[in-house]
């Protein structure tokens, strides 16, 4: 994303924000405001996602050059941000799990809570291996998202939640019965 379109997507957001303010104080309007609210979270989650993204190349960038004084800097930052991070991404990715591919989740099925124990213990690469096993087994894409749990910038409560989130999606869809949520698709699962 390029400045321009970083500006145009403040703006967008603090149109629909001052949008919003308004139509609180005029109960006439009051009706359009909870697709109005929707419409900006889901705004705000695509801009989060986006910053997280940015942060991950930032620092890739940092480590390239060698220089410390920006590595140390971006790193803080991470550190800043990280409950927010951990926040959002527990909550993506127990949807994620939720709305995985029926395939994905059966073969997860008898894997489930050994890769919750493995979790518990910290085991991230048998985790890693057990995850992405299945996936390759499927033919389906392992999720941008699930991969970014495995990063070594979470320690291993962060890890444990993130990968206990997504778990805990897929058992809640195979135990459910549903495995569609939000009206998302199973190809949504990739992105």
């Amino acid at each position: 994303m390029n400045q321009q379109q970083h500006q145009q997507q403040s703006s967008t957001i603090e149109n629909l924000l001052n949008q919003l303010y308004q139509q609180i104080s005029k109960p006439q309007d009051i009706h359009k405001l909870a697709p109005q609210l929707k419409e900006l979270f889901r705004r705000l989650d695509e801009a989060w996602q986006k910053a997280i993204d940015l942060l991950d190349i930032a620092l890739q960038v940092a480590e390239s050059s060698g220089d410390k004084d920006f590595q140390d800097q971006v790193r803080q930052i991470q550190q800043e941000r990280k409950p927010e991070m951990v926040s959002v991404l527990a909550e993506q990715l127990r949807e994620k799990g939720f709305t995985a591919p029926r395939e994905v989740k059966e073969g997860m099925e008898n894997s489930l809570y050994r890769l919750m124990e493995l979790t518990r213990l910290g085991k991230r690469e048998e985790v890693f291996y057990g995850i992405l096993r299945v996936f390759v087994a499927r033919g389906k894409p392992f999720p941008k998202d699930l991969a970014r749990a495995f990063k070594p910038i979470y320690d291993h409560a962060d890890f444990a939640t993130l990968v206990l989130s997504y778990l805990t999606g897929v058992q809640q869809a195979l135990y459910s019965g549903s495995g569609q949520s939000s009206g998302q698709s199973e190809n949504s699962e990739a992105q």
